[in-house]
């Protein structure tokens, strides 16, 4: 296998997609191939990792500014945490793992509120709905999943695609949901009665994150084919490809005012650009490995950025310069040789006053985020 990547990255790029679908049909998921490919950037084959539980593991202390100081660490998954969003209100955080199961707990106690065990493998991500009544899961096992927050019921399964749901999304008004997936497909659904309402098929590889535009009108989303792209969401058309990355997109953000997204990619990089023309208005280089998460603050004004690298690093998002770096997940521990810092999943609080970000060693941190 790694000989096969090797090779891949000697290929032209029409050699590298025909290779990608390949690994489509293999049905390795993103963290998967991380695992077994030691963390090297693959071209189309993007970031993750299949995490294991280190019984009695916490991180080294880290001395960091007041801004950046741990207020909670949540360790109530047994392997790596992928997914994480905050409750409208704040009160609660919802952590999608690697241990099939997704959680809803006290953001400020560290409390475990409910588990939920409805899917048969890796769950990838998870999303609160505006209204705060409803979580939806993406996993491994093909499907998304709709469940009460209060009762841990589950209400719906979205079960149309064929591969690995990899990111889901609510729509604003909490009517319907946007899945991405390792079929190379972005399912649009409607929440109440799980029937598929558009099937975005454009993509040449694995779809590793969508995302519902602020404004409800469009989704963004990012590839393993190297493209972040943005499309209507009523009708799919429009479609606007940013193709300023050299590697595969892993995750996408939207800002507050729906004009921009910043994407994060395997080329260590993560990118701002307009959503008109598809222009580059930003790029972020500090990270020193693949990039795998971000997350733009409600205020508009700053980016989160997680990656293979341990650190989740702040920066300005209009200028690119860098506000902070938060080092609590660093550590020289090793998960199936990987470093067990490294971060999956990034979310800011609602009032922008806190973050929360999420390792392969399964602990959520919580943390003050930078003035």
């Amino acid at each position: 296998m790694l000989r096969k990547a090797q090779a891949m990255m000697r290929t032209t790029q029409a050699e590298q997609r025909s290779m990608s679908d390949g690994l489509a049909a293999m049905r390795l998921s993103r963290r998967e191939l991380l695992s077994r490919l030691g963390g090297m950037a693959l071209g189309a084959v993007a970031l993750g990792a299949a995490g294991c539980a280190v019984p009695g593991f916490a991180a080294a202390p880290t001395k960091v500014p007041a801004s950046g100081s741990s207020l909670l660490v949540y360790k109530g998954h047994s392997k790596a945490v992928n997914g994480l969003i905050w409750s409208p209100d704040g009160a609660q955080i919802a952590s999608a793992s690697s241990d099939n199961t997704a959680t809803t707990w006290n953001a400020t106690t560290g409390e475990t509120l409910l588990t939920y065990k409805g899917h048969k493998k890796e769950v990838w991500d998870i999303g609160w709905s505006p209204d705060g009544a409803r979580i939806v899961t993406g996993s491994a096992d093909n499907t998304a999943q709709v469940w009460d927050v209060k009762t841990g019921k589950q209400i719906q399964t979205f079960d149309g695609q064929t591969n690995d749901v990899n990111s889901v999304s609510w729509s604003p008004d909490s009517t319907k949901v946007a899945s991405g997936s390792a079929d190379h497909t972005t399912a649009i659904w409607d929440a109440a009665t799980a029937s598929l309402l558009l099937s975005y098929t454009r993509y040449l590889s694995f779809v590793f994150a969508v995302r519902w535009s602020p404004d409800g009108s469009r989704i963004a989303s990012g590839s393993a084919d190297y493209t972040a792209r943005v499309f209507s969401a009523v009708t799919g058309g429009d479609a606007i490809v940013y193709r300023n990355h050299s590697l595969a997109v892993n995750s996408v953000a939207w800002s507050p005012d729906s004009t921009q997204v910043v994407s994060a990619s395997q080329d260590s990089t993560a990118q701002v650009w307009d959503t008109v023309a598809a222009r580059t208005l930003v790029t972020f280089s500090d990270h020193k490995a693949p990039v795998i998460c971000v997350a733009w603050s409600p205020n508009g004004k700053l980016i989160a950025s997680g990656g293979a690298d341990q650190q989740v690093r702040i920066w300005n998002a209009a200028t690119g310069a860098p506000i902070f770096s938060y080092q609590g997940h660093v550590s020289q521990q090793k998960i199936n040789d990987q470093p067990a810092g490294q971060v999956h999943a990034l979310a800011w609080s609602p009032d922008g006053r806190r973050i929360a970000s999420a390792a392969l060693d399964g602990t959520v941190h919580v943390w003050n985020a930078p003035a």
